[in-house]
């Protein structure tokens, strides 16, 4: 029933009017806010915006390696790194458009006789479940840390106790009960997934927590770049404006309505965001989602040569 709602007239028409209106939202703040942001264009540092976008490379080939690990761990035979690029980075393009699950067919498609199309949904559902995770981990993180709470020490701690706790109940087995009362699909896609990660050792564990550490590290880096580049916002300000892009990132993933959450997510930003200065919002919200596509269009190209020559399905 729900395919069959997605692929409604209904459905349709809902998609185009959110993403029209989070547009004209967006069109309508950066017309507002373009005499102000036009007397200071002068001000914003290329070669610093350039930067933050090369830690932003740096970033996505991390989270790209937690990818590779999850491909070994989830039983698809041997693939050269580079041929496993060339999926993974294939399919961050195919987000944008028409969408992620294409990219997943498409994984499996050239994949050859690499395991099933169960397989790829497996680590690229669990891929996504921890990039997630980190995602909002990290926003919270740096949210308290600008703002001086005390629950900064908590909050950091909570990280890595929930990851631990997270594989502990995928291993216990406990928690496959709970998804007793779950679609049967989603219930058997669940299962699925415990069963293979509890076969996870502590090793791969661990390079995992340290890959989506390191990358989300690394893009934090790349705003504070980037609000240095634009002296009205400043460093901490743009770590401030990546914690709230996370949090819309979020927002725009889960809401299912648009590929990339585009329109979405810059909705939700500018919302989350009104208690900075509008011009900054403006620029950072451009910055944010140029840098996403340039990042993917980059790295994309860059495996583009090496499709696995193996693609008879036996």
């Amino acid at each position: 029933m729900a395919v069959r709602f997605r692929d409604s007239l209904a459905w349709k028409f809902t998609v185009i009017l959110v993403t029209a209106g989070s547009g004209i939202w967006v069109i309508w703040l950066m017309v507002r806010v373009w005499p102000e942001f036009s007397a200071r264009i002068d001000q914003v540092s290329l070669s610093l915006l350039s930067i933050g976008l090369l830690l932003s490379l740096g970033a996505a080939y991390l989270t790209f390696e937690a990818f590779v690990i999850l491909v070994r761990l989830f039983g698809i035979p041997a693939l050269p790194r580079r041929e496993i690029g060339h999926l993974y980075f294939t399919t961050q393009l195919l987000k944008h458009l028409p969408g992620r699950i294409w990219g997943i067919g498409y994984q499996w498609a050239v994949g050859g006789t690499r395991r099933t199309l169960g397989n790829w949904v497996l680590v690229n559902v669990c891929h996504t479940l921890l990039a997630t995770f980190f995602a909002l981990w990290s926003a919270a993180l740096a949210l308290g840390l600008l703002r001086g709470t005390k629950w900064v020490a908590l909050v950091l701690v909570m990280g890595p106790v929930a990851y631990a706790m997270f594989w502990l109940l995928g291993s216990s087995g406990a928690v496959s009960r709970w998804f007793a009362y779950l679609p049967k699909r989603i219930c058997d896609l669940c299962q699925s997934m415990l069963g293979l990660l509890g076969n996870a050792s502590v090793s791969a564990r661990l390079r995992l927590f340290l890959c989506f550490a390191a990358s989300w590290l690394i893009y934090y880096a790349s705003w504070f770049l980037s609000g240095l580049a634009y002296p009205p916002l400043g460093g901490i300000g743009g770590v401030g404006l990546c914690a709230y892009y996370m949090l819309a990132w979020f927002v725009g993933y889960v809401s299912l309505l648009t590929p990339s959450g585009l329109g979405v997510r810059e909705l939700v930003f500018v919302w989350l965001a009104k208690d900075y200065p509008g011009d900054a919002v403006a620029l950072m919200a451009v910055v944010g989602r140029v840098s996403l596509l340039s990042v993917d269009l980059i790295l994309g190209l860059l495996f583009a040569p090496f499709a696995p020559r193996n693609q008879s399905k036996l």
